[in-house]
Formats: C-alpha cells, structure tokens, sequence
C-alpha cells in the first residue's frame, strides 16, 4: 500500500480534546466534513472510532496523514484515556452520540484563539455534568433535539465553533438554565461523578460518608449499587428521584435516625 501524504494544514490538539474534536476541526479549515478526510474501510463505525474505541486500521491512516503517532491519537479516545473501566461495565453496539457543555463552547468563543473543542473527559459515561458550570451535559441539539454529531466550521474572523450537523444552529449558550430547586440535585451527582472518575483512574476516594477506600473498593460499590437499582424484579419498587437532603451522599456524615423521618 502507497505512503499516504501528509494533510498541507494541521494543527496541535487542545489539551483533553477527544479525537473526533480535532479530527473535525482540520476539516473545518478544508470546508469539509470530518467524515471526507477520513478513508474507506468497511465495518468501521467512525464516531466509535473516533471516540470510544480508536479503532487500530483508522488510527494508523490518521498518524500517516497528520505526523502524529498511534499512540498518542489513541489517547484522545475514552478507550486509550486513563480511565480504567471495569470488563463488565463494557457494551457492544456503536456509540450514539456526544455529550457538550454548551456554556464551556461559549467561553471557548471569548478565548484567545476563540477556538472551540469538545473535551474528551464530557465523553465518558461516568460524566453526565459540567464540573465548571454544574449543568447537566447536552446530548443532542437544544434547538432542534435531533441527535447528530455536530461539525466544525471556521469563519472569516478565525473563529472555529461547532454546528448541528441536521439544523445548522450554533451548540454554544450563554444561559445557565438550570431551575434553584434542582441545584442541590446537581451538586449531589457531580460529587458522585468526580469521585467515580478518581476510582477509574486508580486514585482514592475522598468521601467520608464511606471511609477510607480503594478504587477497586468504591467500584465494587457502585456496581453492587447498579445492580441493585436496575435489576428488575417482582418483590422491588424503580427508584424515581432522590431526597437529596437525607440522602447520605449529600452530607459528611450519615444523617441521624430523627433526620430521615
């Protein structure tokens, strides 16, 4: 097979920008799509690719056309990042669509570079809020909640901002809309989230509500807790919301007898 030739323009990835990001980026500056720069090769599911897997055949075509090694494509995708997810926490099937900020896009707009990029830690499954906004991540177009990936594209003022791939509309937003009731409901889960990520990347747990504990310790938790909320039976009633101020995950402490009452 012939040597493919590198792209003529280039650019370095942003720090924690997953590979679909900057894949759709470079071709933002060609008027392309991210799916026009990328080969043929059947069977190959590219936003998995991209994303969640980093598919050996894509990643080798990539690092020929842009001078950067396998390796380090790799990890810009969830599977070659730092964290480590259980065997069994693993599913088949393609990846449906992305997870954005939209107020972290609006502040990439008032940057220096006034670059956006789509973080690869907003990818992974245990994140489902934005640690810097504490608002629950987009998973498709708020302007006409169609699920697509969304494409780049680079204006006259060298801006580069994403677009809905079905409606066109800017993903960015300037608005925190996010009701007060529901903020001791947010802080709650990004607690449990960030702790969750410490333990996929083997570091420990700070939460006192359960001691001291290991990484594999807390997993083992959190996987006898999914087990236990979603495993149907005939004997058990669905969990439909939390009462965040007696919920133990919520305080330092586990609440008292009286409190639950």
């Amino acid at each position: 097979m012939p040597e493919r030739k590198l792209w003529p323009v280039t650019f370095r990835p942003k720090k924690e920008e997953v590979l679909y990001s900057w894949i759709a980026r470079i071709a933002a500056v060609y008027g392309m799509s991210p799916w026009d720069l990328l080969p043929d090769a059947s069977g190959v599911h590219y936003p998995s690719a991209l994303v969640q897997s980093g598919d050996q055949r894509v990643l080798r075509t990539l690092a020929q056309s842009t001078g950067v090694s396998v390796k380090a494509l790799a990890k810009r995708t969830v599977a070659g990042s730092s964290w480590r997810w259980p065997q069994e926490w693993w599913v088949g099937g393609t990846l449906p669509s992305p997870q954005l900020c939209p107020m972290c896009l609006a502040a990439d707009l008032k940057s220096s570079d006034r670059v956006q990029f789509l973080r690869l830690r907003w990818q992974c499954a245990a994140m489902t809020i934005c640690p810097k906004h504490v608002v629950p991540l987009f998973e498709a177009c708020y302007h006409c909640r169609q699920i697509k990936w969304p494409i780049c594209e680079a204006t006259g003022l060298g801006c580069i901002r994403f677009l809905c791939d079905e409606c066109g509309s800017p993903q960015e937003q300037t608005t925190r809309a996010v009701a007060p009731a529901s903020e001791p409901a947010l802080r709650l889960l990004l607690a449990f989230e960030t702790q969750l990520l410490r333990a996929l990347q083997g570091c420990s747990i700070q939460w006192s509500w359960i001691g001291y504990a290991t990484p594999t310790e807390f997993l083992l938790l959190v996987t006898d807790l999914l087990g236990a909320i979603t495993y149907p039976t005939t004997m058990s009633r669905p969990i439909y919301h939390l009462q965040t101020p007696c919920f133990p995950l919520g305080h330092q402490c586990l609440p008292s007898r009286a409190s639950m009452h």
